[in-house]
């Protein structure tokens, strides 16, 4: 049971440093937008705050997109005696990778958005045909290279947060899968001893049987 809080707990970690990076750019974007002459004119701050929510809904859509695999690896995980920090080690390389390109996307929105007034969508597909140009347009606007910046620097805060969570609490479950694997050993050493003391029986007593469930 242990070991699966444990998981979970890992999971939701995750969760809340993945949120906490979308969040970040939703208010980079914010400050960055409304520094414009009369942008916010009109706008109130329940119109503000009702934006922010359907953000924070759709990157809570994006995040259980991203760690519906590793829950599932957790709680099939659960159920074994070993392999919690490797399972947990492999869900920590998916969700980097996932992440990552979740996060560039979320970078590259606020420049797009101060371009064209709406955010990133399907058009960008229309792009992907000519590589070079796009790489000029970034390479050669200086304002894109802050953006470019940011994400390296915010890609790597995320991956060092994500590593030492996932140490964190991979030496929790490594503990429960100890504690697991020392009392069965302690559990089955009983038995034996109880079997030799008693030679003519084949079958443990109830009191006996019972002892191991009653001491895990």
């Amino acid at each position: 049971m242990r070991k699966l809080l444990h998981g979970l707990g890992y999971v939701a970690g995750t969760y809340a440093i993945g949120m906490l990076v979308f969040t970040a750019f939703r208010l980079i974007l914010f400050a960055v937008y409304s520094a414009g002459d009369g942008v916010l004119d009109g706008v109130t701050a329940g119109q503000v705050a009702h934006a922010f929510a359907i953000g924070f809904r759709f990157d809570t859509v994006v995040s259980c997109y991203i760690l519906a695999l590793p829950l599932f690896a957790v709680l099939v995980n659960s159920f074994a005696r070993r392999g919690g920090r490797a399972v947990m080690r492999a869900t920590a390389v998916w969700v980097s990778m996932l992440y990552s390109v979740a996060f560039l996307l979320a970078a590259a929105n606020i420049p797009y958005f101060l371009q064209f007034g709406k955010p990133i969508n399907s058009s960008i597909w229309n792009w992907m045909g000519e590589p070079s140009f796009v790489i000029g347009m970034i390479v050669g606007e200086r304002s894109f290279l802050v953006y470019l910046l940011l994400l390296v620097v915010v890609l790597a805060v995320f991956v060092l947060a994500v590593r030492l969570w996932y140490k964190f609490m991979g030496h929790k479950i490594a503990s429960c899968e100890l504690k697991n694997l020392t009392g069965g050993v302690k559990c089955a050493v009983y038995q034996w001893f109880v079997l030799a003391l008693q030679p003519h029986s084949s079958v443990l007593p109830a009191s006996v049987a019972a002892w191991p469930s009653r001491h895990r």
